[in-house]
């Protein structure tokens, strides 16, 4: 069409809702979509990152340090996609915790399953 300079983008309805979103951005203008990802982030990472603390205190203070900083994204969301996960069960988490540590102290030579 005359006067329409700008070339046809078959995706433009996509790209137009990920920059709604926040997606695809390193950090959004405003940097409220960055702390629904990072909190994702830090949840699928939290067995990793748990297997190599040795101290139940701190296992349990990094549960609940993710855990108020969900309930803070559930209660105060940011614009953008929700959050979608739920608060950790402390309890079960360390229970998961100890058992992981047995099963590794068995593996190792030497070990009791003791931990």
């Amino acid at each position: 069409m005359p006067g329409n300079e700008v070339e046809y983008d078959a995706l433009w309805w996509v790209k137009a809702k990920m920059r709604r979103e926040g997606l695809g951005q390193e950090r959004p203008a405003d940097g409220a979509g960055s702390l629904v990802a990072v909190c994702r982030r830090d949840a699928e990472e939290l067995p990793a990152v748990l297997a190599r603390i040795e101290d139940e205190a701190e296992v349990r203070r990094r549960v609940g340090e993710l855990n108020k900083r969900i309930t803070d994204l559930h209660l105060m969301p940011p614009p953008g996609p929700p959050l979608g996960i739920p608060r950790f069960k402390v309890d079960e988490v360390v229970r998961e915790w100890r058992r992981a540590r047995q099963l590794a102290a068995r593996g190792r030579p030497g070990g009791t399953g003791r931990g």
